[in-house]
């Protein structure tokens, strides 16, 4: 049986619109799907060393409005010192200080902060935001990082006795650690 008339040709064109219209959201759709900013790609591109990949994708991540905003911060932060953008380190350090007081990361960030003015050698900012960590957070598991820290700054400004001090106090904390060792041979250089 045959269908004539203009009214053929119009259900025509409309199931060929249809079908057109079905095929074009499946494709976006799929590509938007392909396209999302993922939490395991951004981790492995840090693990890996692909550190403009993990930014690329933290930055993604924000704009997504992802959760966990203060892990987030901090691989970007971390990405951000291996690829030698101290000022943007920072920015993402201090985002996760100024917003995120309650997280894991806290102490995390006030240690990238201060490692961003080590780096850049600005040794007076970099001692002021490791004490501010040992300060706040005293009983930190990780606090003789801080104290190393403090120790290998103080030696480069020449001050042996501080050196010492912090030296010390990092091997007191954790006897077994690198921060417990390492810290004796730079002071004593000096």
């Amino acid at each position: 049986m045959r269908v004539k008339g203009p009214g053929y040709r119009i259900i025509l064109a409309v199931i060929f619109l249809l079908v057109a219209y079905d095929s074009r959201l499946k494709t976006e759709s799929a590509f938007a799907e392909g396209d999302k900013f993922s939490f395991p790609v951004m981790e492995k591109a840090f693990l890996e060393g692909q550190y403009q990949k993990a930014v690329n994708e933290a930055v993604g991540l924000i704009d997504e409005g992802s959760p966990n905003r203060a892990e987030i911060y901090y691989i970007k932060g971390v990405s951000e010192l291996k690829l030698g953008r101290y000022e943007a380190a920072r920015k993402s350090f201090q985002y996760i200080i100024s917003r995120y007081a309650s997280s894991k990361r806290i102490f995390d960030a006030y240690i990238g902060l201060g490692d961003s003015y080590y780096m850049e050698k600005d040794l007076n900012a970099a001692i002021e935001a490791y004490e501010e960590a040992v300060f706040k957070f005293p009983k930190d598991e990780n606090a003789a990082i801080a104290d190393f820290r403090l120790a290998i700054c103080y030696a480069a400004m020449g001050d042996a006795t501080r050196a010492n001090e912090f030296s010390d106090k990092a091997r007191k904390a954790a006897p077994l650690s690198f921060e417990a060792r390492e810290p004796m041979r730079i002071a004593a250089s000096r």
